[in-house]
């Protein structure tokens, strides 16, 4: 058995990405023909691992958390606001900061709206608004969370 372990598979673009051009290398280089192996990311998004699994099959995902739409930010499966109004206004904030932040994701890569900061890394899956360096209305924007 070959295990591969990384952070987070947000989108599952880049360990799809890691997938094709390293995974399946190693573990044809290690067992040849037997490809016995395993991907274990801490942290998952469900729709990142179907991506993982349709691209880097038959290296499995095992995640040791699935996350869902309860953990992002605004999805009204969220625990985090009071009621609708309330989880409408801050996802406007949000937008209207991240898109001076990184006008391409301003809810974090391809939208994830994830609120995932890690003591070694950021994912840019992650709110900008957390991490990104930037100006924002004319101000330098100090984040909570400097991306390293």
């Amino acid at each position: 058995m070959v295990l591969f372990l990384d952070d987070v598979v947000g989108t599952g673009n880049q360990a799809s990405f890691f997938a094709r051009k390293v995974l399946r290398e190693a573990v044809e280089g290690v067992i040849g023909s037997e490809r016995i192996a395993l991907f274990v990311p801490v942290f998952a998004y469900q729709e990142g691992v179907e991506q993982f699994q349709d691209i880097a099959a038959p290296i499995e995902i095992d995640p040791v958390k699935l996350l869902d739409d309860s953990d992002r930010a605004f999805s009204s499966e969220a625990k985090i606001f009071a009621d609708d109004a309330e989880r409408m206004r801050a996802k406007e904030m949000c937008e209207e900061i991240g898109a001076e932040l990184w006008p391409e994701h301003p809810l974090g890569y391809e939208g994830m709206q994830s609120l995932l900061v890690l003591h070694t890394a950021i994912p840019n899956a992650t709110l900008p608004i957390f991490w990104k360096e930037g100006m924002v209305r004319g101000l330098r924007w100090q984040p909570l969370f400097p991306h390293r």
